[in-house]
């Protein structure tokens, strides 16, 4: 049952979680069906840091006509809470699953540990379009957005992020590593943590 906690002004129902991050390309767009797909309820959004926002968007210039800013106090229609002490407010708030969703691979590393300290539970997040062969293993905290494929056996470790990138079989991917769209991958392949594998790329076997 759902109930209003007045001082953030959030919704907490049994299922939520929190995104930590606010970056379009990661939290925005997992906004549009981590509810629909893994059946959790997105309270809210974390900026982790004490410093509120302070973005002019008169001196940002995109073509695309349709991009996401978090303002003070909200991102996507939903609460943002600035603070680097997150775990502490969610856990006044009674939500204990989180997310974290921020691009740099060190700080998602370090917030990820954070919350890890503070025995939140870290959500995994898989688009129903990506395709996950037989036995996979996944740890805590991965992020695998539409149209990846991901090959027999590979082990994904703790938030790894596979952004439309195309994995062979028993690959290892180690923590907080990234790979793009159109990234490929052979077979037996490891990438060391924080590692970013860029667009078009294409890894031998065995390396």
């Amino acid at each position: 049952m759902g109930n209003r906690y007045k001082a953030y002004n959030i919704k907490v129902q049994d299922n939520s979680v929190a995104i930590i991050g606010w970056e379009e390309g990661h939290a925005g767009r997992i906004e549009t069906w981590l509810e629909k797909v893994h059946n959790y309820h997105i309270a809210c959004f974390i900026n982790p840091s004490d410093t509120p926002f302070n973005i002019d968007l008169s001196k940002i210039k995109r073509d695309v006509s349709q991009f996401s800013y978090p303002t003070e106090n909200e991102f996507k229609n939903k609460p943002i809470l600035n603070t680097s002490q997150w775990a502490d407010s969610l856990k006044k708030i009674g939500i204990n699953k989180a997310l974290v969703t921020i691009d740099d691979p060190k700080k998602r590393y370090e917030e990820i540990c954070y919350a890890k300290e503070n025995n939140l539970e870290l959500i995994n997040a898989i688009h129903p379009t990506a395709y996950l062969m037989a036995d996979v293993l996944i740890k805590e905290n991965v992020i695998i957005h539409e149209h990846s494929h991901i090959g027999y056996r590979t082990e994904l470790n703790d938030g790894v992020i596979v952004d439309g990138a195309c994995l062979g079989h028993h690959n290892v991917i180690k923590d907080c590593s990234q790979l793009v769209t159109g990234a490929i991958l052979g077979g037996n392949v490891s990438i060391g943590r924080f590692t970013t594998v860029y667009l078009g790329a294409i890894i031998k076997n065995r390396i």
